[in-house]
């Protein structure tokens, strides 16, 4: 019964990981196929620092970064450096602040945009390895907690 337990609690964890790895990799990959280039202009960017509620002393630093662009006549605004909104943490607020130096507030930028998808803008046409991270997670966690409920 305990193995069924934690597999399912943490065999849960990794389906819910792998279809958001799945579906950002999709998305991802549409995005960058269909982008097209406009003219964008960085109204955020700072470096946010915060202790997790889960951790004991350990601090992250993620860059949060906003642009403001136009599509098909509409104004929009994205949160997304690369084409997927599974966002990298920092190990130091200088390697964040590293990251942004290209991204100054109010600067003149070129964002890309898949007009099927007007409200997903980003910075960076490459794709980010945060969606395969995530299917690797999700593919690996159902049997490891299926064996480690067994052990206990």
């Amino acid at each position: 019964m305990q193995q069924l337990i934690i597999f399912l609690i943490f065999g849960g964890m990794g389906f819910m990981l792998l279809y958001v790895g799945c579906t950002q990799w999709r998305l991802q990959r549409r995005l960058m196929r269909h982008a097209v280039p406009v003219p964008a202009r960085i109204v955020r960017s700072e470096v946010h620092s915060g202790t997790p509620s889960d951790s004991d002393d350990s601090v992250t630093h993620r860059p949060e970064l906003r642009f403001r662009y136009h599509c098909q006549g509409r104004a929009y605004e994205s949160e997304m450096l690369h084409p997927t909104i599974i966002v990298q943490g920092h190990p130091s607020h200088a390697s964040a602040e590293e990251l942004l130096a290209a991204y100054p507030l109010g600067a003149s930028i070129v964002a890309y945009v898949d007009p099927a998808h007007p409200d997903k803008g980003f910075l960076v046409p490459q794709a980010s390895i945060g969606p395969l991270v995530f299917l690797l997670l999700g593919a690996l966690l159902p049997p490891l907690a299926w064996v480690i409920g067994g052990v206990l």
